[in-house]
């Protein structure tokens, strides 16, 4: 039985590794729309999280921002692609492998690039400057 599921298992891992197609080999359109589809999941993600930002642990809340912060930077260069492809030009390379790694950081959240790139907390007081002493004169 047991022989039996492991050959069961590596048909389907063989079955659904045959029918993935390379990036580069997608249409355009289909890159776009992979795109756009990450893009919005990916969005999705950070506006439910923004919705209990209060209840999130602080390491929680910088992953957020760090993905609020680079969906900022990525989209005007989908939205740029998108527009080259109406306009039937032709697309770098470059700008998809762009486009696919700020897309892959956004999706992976390693930890180690969030803590060096994640922006500042707008509601945490900065800790250089000392809290107010209470002058009590008593």
């Amino acid at each position: 039985m047991r022989k039996f599921m492991c050959s069961i298992l590596m048909l389907c891992m063989m079955t659904g590794c045959s029918l993935i197609t390379k990036f580069q080999e997608m249409p355009a359109k289909q890159c776009v729309l992979w795109f756009m589809r990450t893009f919005n999941a990916e969005y999705m993600d950070v506006c439910q999280a923004a919705q209990i930002y209060g209840l999130l642990s602080v390491e929680q809340q910088k992953i957020v921002r760090w993905k609020h912060k680079l969906l900022m930077e990525v989209y005007p260069l989908i939205k740029a692609y998108l527009m080259a492809i109406e306009a039937g030009n032709d697309v770098a390379v470059a700008e998809e492998d762009a486009i696919t790694a700020l897309l892959n950081r956004i999706m992976l959240a390693d930890p180690a690039d969030v803590d060096k790139n994640a922006p500042p907390d707008p509601n945490q007081k900065d800790p250089a400057i000392p809290p107010e002493e209470s002058h009590n004169p008593a």
